[in-house]
Order: structure tokens, then C-alpha cells, then sequence
């Protein structure tokens, strides 16, 4: 994870390391921009999704960290959509893990799962990975 900015690599070792959840999520603001995420897995919308994305975003943990890279390996196995607007559905409950972070869903433990953090008062998708 060497080639990961600090807060994405915070957000992950959180995540790795200390498997927290906490009480729920209650942002509006974030119910949106899941919601915007669902919708654009389900129709395979990539722009979208980019929009949505940090540049520095996690979908492997062998590869570099990149939205761009993370978008052409969506196109190459679209399946994977299906998975990540399951993941982000309406009613799909989240842990919060941090004030500032959000994995979608609760306690996902090895499965895919989506992690949702705040940058400068904005919500992004941060990653959407599965394994440790």
C-alpha cells in the first residue's frame, strides 16, 4: 500500500486492522452519493462512477491505487458492478468506521465490500474491494 496517500491508507488499516463498526450512519449527504453510486453500478454508468471516485481509489490490493485503472478493470468484468450497487442499495446497512469514514456493508469482514470517505466536506467512494 506504499503508493497510497496517507488518508487512503488510514482509512484501509483501519479497516484491516480494526474491523470497527459503529453505531450507524446518519449523513444525508452520504445517503446521496450512495445512492448516486448505486445507480451508476447498476447502469454501468463509468462516467458516473468516476465522478463519484477519489483519484487515488483502492480496487486491488496488488495493484496501484487508481480510479482510471479501477474503471478499466469495470469495463473488463462488469459483473463487478452488479456486486458494488448491491453493496450500496437502499436499506443496505454501513458501519462507520471513523467520523470521516463509511464501509457499505456492515460488517462485510473478507466479502466485497465499498468504502466511502469525506474529503473536504465532500462524500467519495474511496474503495471497493474484497480480501484482506
Amino acid at each position: 500500500m506504499s503508493a497510497i496517500k496517507p488518508k487512503c491508507q488510514a482509512v484501509m488499516m483501519g479497516l484491516l486492522l480494526l474491523g470497527m463498526s459503529g453505531p450507524g450512519v446518519a449523513s444525508p449527504r452520504l445517503a446521496v452519493v450512495k445512492q448516486q453510486v448505486h445507480r451508476a453500478a447498476l447502469q454501468r454508468d463509468y462516467v458516473a462512477l468516476r465522478r463519484l471516485m477519489v483519484a487515488e481509489f483502492i480496487w486491488s490490493f496488488g495493484g496501484e491505487a487508481s480510479a482510471d485503472q479501477a474503471i478499466a478493470a469495470w469495463k473488463a468484468k462488469p459483473d463487478l458492478l452488479r456486486t458494488l450497487s448491491r453493496i450500496t442499495a437502499a436499506g443496505v446497512a454501513c458501519a462507520q468506521e471513523t467520523p470521516e469514514t463509511v464501509t457499505c456493508p456492515a460488517h462485510a469482514g473478507l466479502s466485497y465490500r465499498a468504502g466511502f470517505v469525506k474529503l473536504s466536506g465532500q462524500w467519495r467512494l474511496a474503495y471497493f474491494v474484497a480480501g484482506d
